[in-house]
């Protein structure tokens, strides 16, 4: 298993910097996901995890996203809304000194540095059918902001696309050229859709702009009602009250049992001490090859 220790430091350092923040104006966030698994089942992080996630109900997100400008460089807020050659959906906490690249993504223009996921917390409606609209019409703009941060990347364009995803690639470029869609609009048409139903009395929450109908990411809102504190490396973390329903709905009844599995983003490669835009500037060529060698593996 690759030692992973510097990368937790660095981590750690951008938790304690989000920390700094959401407790200054008074915002509440959660552990979530594998962080919420490590601080319940490890004090800390998952040995092999490598990277942090964190969500907010939708009134604490919506606010916390304004505060930008209150993170100096290194660290830096990115989404697709700001960010050249992204398709990300929700924010990142990001240290603009490190270079963090899954390889996935490694032929985008979009940062690079290591990062935090800070994910909001939508409501899902308890209507059937306007569950199913919610999560369909995410669904399709996902597949435009997939051709969005290939558009808006240099010299990727419709590279490692099946014949017929070119075809959809070049219907939606003039939207592009001409403005009608471009990675702000996307992101504000996909937030406008998530947050719908935030006035609702639904019992349902989720991670709606990812993980548009996914059970495991579908939550009673219940359990998010109080907070409670765990113990996370040096620090504690908030947790949901009801975070054993939660881990059992992400991760099944055994989730106490550790199980070595493949991060969420796949092979990457990363250096705690080069800046990302060197590190790109530096290894293009090779950042190229390595993604083509992949690429079979990849949801072009």
């Amino acid at each position: 298993m690759e030692d992973l220790t510097k990368l937790h430091e660095i981590l750690k350092d951008l938790l304690h910097v989000f920390d700094e923040v959401c407790r200054s104006h008074n915002l509440k966030y959660y552990a979530i996901a594998g962080t919420l698994l490590g601080a319940v089942r490890h004090n800390g992080f998952i040995p092999w995890d490598d990277d942090v996630d964190v969500a907010m109900l939708r009134e604490d997100y919506d606010k916390f996203i304004k505060l930008a400008d209150e993170f100096k460089e290194p660290y830096c807020l990115r989404s697709m809304e700001n960010d050249k050659g992204s398709n990300l959906r929700h924010y990142r906490l990001v240290n603009n000194s490190t270079t963090f690249i899954p390889l996935r993504y490694s032929i985008y223009d979009c940062n690079k540095g290591a990062f935090i996921d800070i994910f909001p917390l939508d409501v899902i409606p308890d209507n059937k059918k306007l569950a199913e609209k919610q999560t369909n019409e995410i669904s399709r703009l996902k597949l435009i902001t997939n051709y969005w941060n290939r558009y808006d990347s240099e010299n990727v364009g419709t590279v490692g696309l099946s014949a017929v995803k070119k075809i959809g690639f070049y219907l939606i470029c003039p939207a592009f050229r001409f403005g009608i869609l471009n990675g702000v609009k996307l992101f504000r048409k996909l937030d406008s859709i998530a947050s719908k139903y935030q006035a609702t009395k639904s019992k349902k929450i989720g991670q709606v702009l990812d993980m548009p109908g996914n059970d495991r990411c579908i939550y009673d809102i219940d359990d998010f009602a109080e907070t409670i504190y765990m113990s996370f490396e040096d620090m504690t973390l908030p947790v949901p009250n009801g975070y054993d329903n939660i881990l059992r709905t992400g991760y099944g009844n055994d989730y106490m049992i550790p199980k070595n599995v493949s991060s969420q983003h796949g092979a990457a490669i990363y250096n705690p001490y080069i800046p990302w835009k060197e590190y790109v500037a530096e290894h293009k060529d090779e950042l190229m090859a390595l993604w083509v060698k992949q690429r079979n593996n990849m949801d072009g």
